[in-house]
C-alpha cells in the first residue's frame, strides 16, 4: 500500500472537516496537507470508496425460495 505522508493520515492527528484542517497533538491546528517531523501514519485513517449495495427491489419473494 502506498504511504500518503501528510497531517491527514497521521496517528497524531484528527481531522476537523468543518475548517477542512487537522488538529494534531504536537503542532495544534494545521492544514491537512500539512507534514510535520513527528510523522506517524495510520493506515485506519485511509478511505476508499465503497461499492454501491445491490438493488433488491427488482427481485421478488419466488427468488428467494428454496422449493423447486
Amino acid at each position: 500500500m502506498q504511504e500518503y505522508k501528510c497531517c491527514r493520515y497521521c496517528e497524531e492527528g484528527a481531522y476537523v472537516p468543518l475548517d477542512r484542517q487537522v488538529m494534531c497533538r504536537n503542532a495544534g491546528l494545521v492544514p491537512q496537507d500539512h507534514i510535520c517531523p513527528k510523522f506517524k501514519f495510520n493506515p485506519f485513517k485511509m478511505r476508499s470508496n465503497r461499492k454501491r449495495g445491490m438493488d433488491f427491489s427488482k427481485f421478488e419473494a419466488e427468488d428467494y425460495s428454496i422449493e423447486s
